[in-house]
This record gives C-alpha cells, structure tokens and sequence, in this order.
C-alpha cells in the first residue's frame, strides 16, 4: 500500500504537464495553479489597458504618433499649402486699407508762392494749413483777383486770405491832395503813371515825390501831368469892360483871342470855371447881377474864338471876394475882374 502510493505520487509530479506543478514551491495542485496562472495573466492584461486609457501609454503613444508622422508626411505639401494662401488673402483683404489711410488722414497741400510769383507786384504768398494768406501790393483790383484765383487753385487749398493792398487808389488820393486837378493813376504792379494838371510847375517834382512815398510804391511815372493853363491864363491882361456894363470893350479883343488858343491847346479834358468879380461899390445883389452877367459875355466870346462850350462854365460872384485892399482906385480896379479857374 506505501509502495503503490508513492508510486503514483511519482507518476503525479512526472506527468506530462497535468498534474506537474508550474511552481513546485506552492502548495497548491497543478490545475489549480494554470488557473490562477490564466486568472493572473487577464488581469494583468486588463490593468494594462486600463492604465493606458486613463494615464496613457508609451508604446500606444509610439504608435500613434508613428501613424501620425507618416500621415502628415504624406498630406504635408497638402497642410504646408494652406497657410501660405491663407496668408496672401489676408494681405489682399488688407490692402484697400493701407490704399485709403492717405487719403483719409494726409492731406498734399501745394505751396502757394511759385502759384502767385508769375503776377506783377510785390506778393508774398504763405500756407496757414488750407488757407493762403496774400500780402504785399499790386496796382489793382484786377491784379489782386488774378493773385488770389491763382493761390485758391493750388492743390489743397479752401480759401484764400486776401490782404494785398492797392496802390492806384492811395496814389490817387496824394495826388489830390497835392492840388493836382484831373488826378488819374494807373499802373501794373508797383510801378504807378500819373496824370493830372498841377498848379505851377514848380508844383510839378514835390507832386511826384509825393506819390512815390507811398508804401509799395517802386517807381512814379510822369505820363501826363501838364501845368494848370489858367497860371498863363489869369497872367493876360484883364478883360475891360464898359461902365457898369457886360458890354467887352475892343482893346480886350486881342487877349481874349490869345487865351482862346490857350484853352484849345490845353484839349478837351480841360474844364474852366469863368469867374467874374466886383468891387464894393453898390448893392450886393446888382454886382452878383453884373458879375454873373460879364463871365457869360467871356465864355461867348471864347466859344466864338473856337474853344468846344464843354470846357466852359460861367460863375458870378460879385463883391464877396475882394483881391485889393482898401477903397483907393488901384484897389477898385483889382477887384473888377473875370479869372480863370481850372476844375477837375
């Protein structure tokens, strides 16, 4: 019984595998063990995959980033496509704003001087931002528009600030302030001509400095300023009269007709005031009567004589300016008179 069964104690432990013990240290029969064994093997398994879906594994990892590689090797000139058109469009779409900022934040303004410098006068022309502010002279109005036209047609330009001053009226003014009588100016630029009758002709060079005094004045030109013909007119010897009369005695004929020539040399421009004076002797009223009468006796002989009625007017004044003094009969005589006097 002890022999047999050690026997099969021995055939156990050198069976061909099932009953042999995969670890002969535990004491746990051989099947058991292979089920363990399988129990212990699936578990392992499932902790592994379990690890690997919650935490991630390196060997899935490898792989997937090896699938990864190889596709994006594979679409890479594809993808690499994309950002570069991606990019160019956007330049594109940006482009019309880069275009307009100029437009909307720089203005070009044009310098205004090169625009007004071509004029005659003295104009100085300066950009205040849009406006153009003109300074300096010219001899007209129509010089001074033709400036500023020019400044508000350069390029940015809203409005024009006109300050130039205009020279042929300020000359005009001296000139009648210097006595000159059928004052006229004119000129381009700063260069002014004038003309007019003066008094005398020693009236003649303080009547031309005067005018080229004025401010922006460069030079005065004496075109036809003549001297007055009533100075030659009023030397003549005086018209004689009959007694408190308008009748023109014959020995004054000759003097009339040499005053005449006087008149008609000096051309149509010229206009005379005939006046006609008397002394104190005798009522106001009759010499005012007797003095208008004696001036229109004078004017129709001088029209007779040739000189054109529109040059000649005819004014008595009577007794109220008296050029003698006192009441000898050199006095009375100065004041019995007819003058010349040349009106504008």
């Amino acid at each position: 019984m002890n022999i047999e069964r050690g026997t099969r104690q021995d055939d156990d432990d050198e069976g061909a595998g099932y009953g042999k013990k995969l670890i002969p240290e535990w004491s746990v029969a051989a099947d058991d063990q292979i089920t363990l064994a399988g129990l212990a093997v699936v578990a392992a398994l499932a902790l592994g995959l379990g690890w690997s879906f919650f935490f991630g594994d390196d060997d899935v990892d490898v792989a997937i980033v090896s699938t990864t590689i190889e596709e994006a090797a594979v679409a890479e000139d594809e993808v690499a496509v994309v950002p570069t058109t991606a990019a160019a469009t956007t330049t594109t779409t940006e482009a019309p704003t880069t275009t307009e900022a100029p437009t909307t934040t720089v203005v070009q303004i044009g310098d205004v001087q090169p625009a007004v410098d071509p004029f005659p006068g003295s104009i100085t022309g300066v950009n205040e931002g849009a406006v153009a502010v003109l300074t300096g002279f010219v001899a007209n109005q129509a010089e001074s528009d033709e400036a500023e036209a020019a400044a508000g047609a350069v390029e940015g330009i809203d409005s024009v600030d006109n300050r130039l001053v205009l020279l042929e009226p300020a000359v005009l003014e001296q000139l009648t302030a210097s006595g000159v009588l059928g004052a006229s100016a004119s000129g381009i630029g700063t260069d002014i001509t004038v003309s007019g009758t003066i008094p005398t002709e020693d009236d003649r060079q303080p009547t031309l400095d005067a005018a080229a005094g004025i401010e922006g004045v460069t030079n005065v030109i004496d075109d036809r300023l003549t001297v007055s013909i009533t100075a030659d007119l009023n030397a003549l010897p005086q018209v004689q009269f009959a007694t408190n009369s308008a009748e023109i005695l014959p020995e004054s004929f000759g003097d009339l007709d040499a005053a005449a020539e006087l008149i008609t040399s000096a051309g149509d421009d010229t206009r005379l005031e005939v006046q006609g004076f008397t002394d104190i002797r005798g009522d106001d009223a009759s010499n005012q009567a007797l003095s208008q009468a004696r001036t229109e006796s004078v004017t129709a002989y001088l029209v007779n004589a040739g000189v054109n009625p529109e040059v000649l007017t005819s004014k008595g004044y009577g007794e109220t300016e008296q050029f003698g003094e006192g009441d000898s009969p050199e006095a009375l005589a100065a004041n019995r008179l007819v003058r010349f006097e040349q009106v504008s």
